[in-house]
């Protein structure tokens, strides 16, 4: 059986974001914390795999995304000091 138009439009794709294939309504569960590089030098101290760089949005937040064991994506984030809440 063929797909028609209205199927195909009708079934969620795949997007790319941040050169990974993320299902449409996927989230990524972020945990604020205080300071950043401590959190990450403490997970990357028992071995967790973090995704690149620490990356900034100046004046804003500092974010860092890590996988746990069954590789899905989490995220700290620092909201820097003055940025609006």
């Amino acid at each position: 059986m063929s797909e028609t138009t209205s199927d195909t439009a009708t079934k969620k794709r795949p997007f790319e974001y941040a050169g990974h294939l993320v299902g449409q309504g996927a989230i990524t569960p972020t945990f604020r914390v205080v300071d950043i590089d401590a959190a990450r030098g403490h997970l990357e101290g028992n071995g967790v795999r973090f995704d690149g760089e620490t990356n900034e949005v100046p004046g804003m937040v500092r974010l860092a995304t890590f996988y746990d064991p069954d590789g899905n994506p989490w995220m700290l984030a620092q909201v820097l000091q003055g940025a609006a809440e």
